[in-house]
């Protein structure tokens, strides 16, 4: 698809945001406790820009020197930029300043290296692999509450919830059990106090299927094809227009 052909990202976020209204209804929620991150990975930057003056404020990266590239193009103090994926060592110093929230921790080396690194607090969820997946990382379900707790030794770093991607289904229907596991997950860390502090957040829900997982407590959904059309063929280059 075009650059061109592709429907504006205001449109589609008015869209996206009738539809999480509507979902947190259904449950008796209010939909301003679900943060949307826009997945903007492999975007180029004007669509960024342009998804920015839409009134999006939390985008989602995967790749560091993407990332790295947008930080410093896009210079608007309300922007946050949260990590989506597994965390290599060797890159954890270059990546905790610009990012507000990781995605992905699954493995004590690299809690190890946050609190090395880390000069401030470093939030973060934990990845649980739902479904068992072999391609997939995260801590499996039985052992969350272990390592949350052994988590609770690093002063630096902050565990906010759990996060995780189901394995794929025919329906979005097919994810409810999913998410309500990990909501399950949730609720039991906290009642045993795996973690020393409160869990408040499940990052749980695509483009596909965030309308469950709302319904299942998602409070924050990553969504990127609806938002913005599939991902550019372009390398993300060049200054962010104005």
């Amino acid at each position: 698809m075009l650059q061109h052909d592709r429907p504006s990202v205001e449109k589609q976020l008015r869209q996206v945001r009738a539809r999480m209204g509507m979902a947190a209804r259904r449950c008796g929620r209010d939909p301003a406790d679900v943060t949307l991150i826009a997945v903007s990975k492999g975007q180029p930057l004007g669509r960024i820009q342009e998804a920015v003056h839409a009134g999006i404020t939390a985008f989602g990266e995967n790749y560091l020197q993407e990332l790295q590239q947008k930080v410093d193009a896009i210079h608007v103090p309300q922007v946050t930029w949260h990590f989506l994926g597994r965390l290599q060592r060797r890159k954890i110093k270059d990546l905790l300043p610009m990012i507000t929230l990781i995605h992905g921790l699954d493995a004590l080396g690299i809690a190890e290296e946050i609190a090395r690194r880390a000069t401030q607090p470093v939030q973060a969820l934990v990845t649980v692999n739902l479904g068992g997946e072999s391609t997939k990382s995260g801590i499996a379900p039985s052992n969350v509450p272990d390592f949350l707790c052994a988590l609770g030794a690093f002063p630096h770093l902050q565990i906010r919830g759990l996060m995780a991607i189901p394995p794929p289904t025919d329906t979005p229907e097919g994810s409810r059990a999913y998410f309500r596991r990990l909501a399950r997950l949730l609720r039991e860390a906290n009642a045993t106090q795996s973690y020393p502090a409160p869990l408040t957040e499940l990052s749980m829900g695509m483009s596909h299927d965030f309308e469950i997982a709302i319904e299942e407590g998602a409070t924050m959904i990553r969504v990127g094809t609806l938002l913005f059309g599939p991902r550019a063929d372009v390398p993300v280059s060049g200054p962010a227009p104005r």
